[in-house]
């Protein structure tokens, strides 16, 4: 006697795809690039900075983030465009981070996340053959941008490491306040 049993063979009839990642657009000058949303630990506004002196001119000084002294790097500045636009309390400020490494990014606007599917990650292979700071252009809804490869951005020492340099504390700034050092700096010349 044969049972009626029912067929329990799985057939897989879906291609296995990639998972969809969040990206974080962002405005550098006129242009937009991304970065990927795993990388982001908080965005934050300017706030005061403990200057470096003799550095390079991308790299804006430390900031305390949570009792640490980290650097905050101008984000065009370091690929290189020129400086176009002053900075204020409303400039944004990106916190990264990959594993112990932290680096904050000043850019000119953050924009609303997105989330995309693998395949709108295109020339990922032309990314990956070069020495580059990106890792694959995207398709947007209305445009196209370069996602950075922020594990190597965050792998690049943009200060050395130098146990002389005292952990920055700072206190937050107020509109008015910072207003009030605009005025005085202007009145007293």
């Amino acid at each position: 006697m044969q049972e009626n049993r029912p067929d329990t063979t799985l057939i897989n009839t879906h291609k296995l795809s990639a998972p969809a990642r969040q990206i974080l657009p962002i405005r550098l000058q006129k242009n937009q690039y991304a970065i990927d949303l795993i990388f982001v630990e908080c965005v934050l506004p300017l706030t005061a900075l403990q200057p470096i002196v003799n550095s390079a001119d991308y790299l804006m000084g430390l900031m305390d983030y949570r009792g640490k002294s980290i650097p905050v790097i101008d984000l065009g500045l370091w690929l290189g465009m020129k400086s176009t636009e002053s900075y204020n309390l409303d400039t944004p400020i990106i916190v990264c981070k990959n594993g112990q490494k932290q680096t904050a990014f000043v850019v000119s606007d953050v924009l609303q996340v997105e989330v995309i599917d693998p395949d709108s990650i295109k020339t990922k292979n032309t990314f990956e053959e070069s020495n580059t700071h990106f890792e694959a252009a995207v398709n947007l809804k209305s445009h196209k941008v370069l996602l950075f490869d922020m594990k190597h951005v965050l792998s690049v020492s943009f200060i050395t490491n130098d146990s002389n340099i005292p952990v920055v504390t700072s206190t937050p700034l107020s509109k008015q306040s910072t207003k009030d050092n605009i005025i005085k700096i202007t009145e007293d010349k």
